[in-house]
């Protein structure tokens, strides 16, 4: 706690002060200078005590207090008993970022207050390093009390697009076509049902939050064939009956078998219908081997 408290001698000539009763005045000048105010110009007050150092009943010292805020254009939270006075650092010069971050420590003694939110945006009349002394601060007090300390337009912007997106997701609208099969199921229902009718394929133990987005990107979509647009749900269960087993072999022996996150890609599907994986039960070695010999059947001896 410094021994010393700066006013300005303007304050005599300030059109609010001047506003002020006597009995205000003084009221006024005890918060700017007593042992109750700390460095910060954002502290809890006691009645009491104030009561006690002025000779003020403490009726007539609470009526006071909101008087003198409501002049002076001062914060005061009256279930706590917190006042912030916004000028603050107009008054008290450059302090420097050092100084700033040992200040800060003041704020361990203020009960949760909307008060200290203004006070961390309060940087306008900070200098650049001390403004971001306090805004490190005030993200830091963020991270620890989510929800209850404010924060810049900026991040709240971030805020509100990042909210937009998660909405976006939960309530994309589907197609009609797609978003309901026969009798009305539901998507997600419907692609389960044909996932586990497929022949050759890794079953699908659960729906995660990446598979349920992709679905929803998928239901979305039509594939084109021969100038009909036909959903993406549809097309899948057209391939279902017609191209699986795809039965392609990788390299080593190694059997590859489509799983729930590959035919949730983009153009899964599209590739399964042009007849990309049109090799049955062949290896790759197998498959190589026939497109070679296609390749040769077409060369004049």
């Amino acid at each position: 706690m410094e021994k010393f408290r700066k006013i300005h001698p303007r304050i005599w000539t300030d059109e609010r002060f001047r506003a002020l009763e006597p009995e205000h005045k003084l009221l006024a000048m005890y918060f700017l200078t007593s042992s109750q105010t700390n460095r910060i110009g954002l502290f809890r007050v006691s009645i009491g005590m104030a009561a006690e150092d002025i000779g003020y009943p403490c009726h007539t010292l609470a009526m006071g207090i909101a008087r003198v805020c409501d002049t002076l254009r001062w914060g005061f939270d009256d279930s706590v008993k917190v006042i912030f006075i916004p000028n603050w650092w107009k008054y008290h010069g450059v302090i420097g970022p050092k100084t700033m971050t040992g200040y800060l420590r003041d704020l361990e003694d203020i009960p949760q207050t909307p008060l200290i939110d203004k006070f961390l945006l309060n940087t306008g009349d900070l200098s650049k390093s001390e403004a971001l002394i306090l805004d490190t601060h005030r993200k830091g007090m963020a991270r620890v009390y989510r929800g209850l300390v404010a924060q810049s337009p900026k991040e709240k912007e971030k805020e509100k697009e990042k909210e937009k997106e998660k909405e976006k997701e939960k309530e994309t609208p589907l197609p009609p076509s797609a978003a309901l099969a026969v009798a009305g199921e539901p998507i997600e229902s419907r692609f389960l049902a044909l996932w586990k009718s497929a022949s050759g394929v890794k079953p699908i133990a659960s729906m995660s939050v990446k598979r349920k987005t992709a679905l929803r990107g998928r239901a979305n979509e039509s594939l084109v064939n021969e100038g009909i647009s036909i959903p993406w749900i549809d097309a899948l269960e057209w391939a279902i009956e017609h191209k699986f087993p795809l039965g392609f072999s990788g390299t080593a022996g190694r059997v590859w078998l489509p799983d729930g996150d590959w035919i949730l890609r983009p153009d899964s599907v599209l590739k399964i219908i042009e007849g990309k994986y049109d090799c049955g039960a062949m290896t790759a070695a197998q498959a190589r081997e026939q497109k070679t010999k296609e390749l040769l059947d077409g060369i004049p001896f």
